[in-house]
């Protein structure tokens, strides 16, 4: 039962995630001018051609709270981002840095001052395989592909936010056809989600995301996306503190 409300969140989390995740590059319109028809093109257009953001994130996964802080880089249509995650079951908290496809683990509780290193580019490991799904639903260049499940778009009026005017919208998606998009399709029986999914997100004249809160099933996400377009420094860390995946499970096994 843990199991399956796990996949829930997860899913939930994912959706909302995405959603503020660009798509293919282009030139934006005025946040005014959008409509459920242009939604989803316009707001990747905007955030892929702005490349970098800074991310701040409050979530409640079945009752797990967990805080997530961090940057992304979309440049060349590809992903990297160096995110810090603390609450929950994390204990001494999570760092989850993704460079070139190669994604390095550190978890105070697990793997002490060490990243483990998974290549999810040419690894067959079954870890390896689970962080590549996880990589699907965040590469931008399939993120429009979850806007296109937008069934409803309803304009809710302006916030300042960070100083920031924006736009709020009411989004209402097909819960099925964006975790299909998302490459999630069959993961969440349909009976454990709803039909639709709504969530809120604040838009700015240059049609970026500023923040995004929802709530599904007591899944919950609220977060917000700052400094747009401002130079970022997300690398992989240094040889001498990592290790692979069969290495660590080595030291965890009982000695003598």
């Amino acid at each position: 039962m843990k199991f399956k409300r796990f996949g829930v969140a997860a899913a939930a989390i994912a959706l909302a995630f995405t959603a503020g995740c660009g798509g293919s590059g282009g030139t934006a319109t005025e946040s005014s001018d959008l409509t459920k028809a242009n939604f989803a093109s316009e707001v990747s257009k905007a955030q892929v051609d702005a490349q970098t953001a800074h991310i701040e994130a409050k979530l409640d996964a079945s009752g797990q709270k967990l805080s997530m802080s961090g940057d992304m880089d979309m440049t060349k249509n590809d992903v990297a981002f160096d995110l810090s995650l603390t609450g929950g079951p994390l204990g001494g908290g999570a760092q989850f840095i993704l460079v070139d496809k190669v994604i390095y683990l550190k978890m105070a509780q697990l793997t002490k001052d060490k990243y483990v290193k998974i290549d999810i580019g040419s690894s067959n490991d079954p870890a390896a395989k689970m962080f590549e799904q996880m990589l699907g639903q965040l590469d931008p260049s399939k993120t429009f592909k979850a806007f296109d499940a937008v069934t409803q778009l309803q304009e809710k009026g302006t916030q300042e936010i960070d100083g920031v005017e924006t736009t709020q919208y009411a989004v209402t998606v097909d819960t099925q056809r964006a975790l299909k998009a998302q490459g999630m399709a069959g993961q969440v029986p349909q009976g454990q989600m709803p039909k639709t999914i709504v969530y809120d997100v604040w838009v700015d004249g240059d049609n970026l995301v500023r923040k995004l809160r929802m709530n599904v099933q007591g899944n919950a996400v609220d977060m917000t996306l700052s400094q747009w377009g401002e130079p970022v420094d997300i690398s992989a860390p240094p040889a001498g503190q990592t290790t692979d995946m069969g290495s660590m499970m080595g030291q965890m096994q009982p000695q003598g």
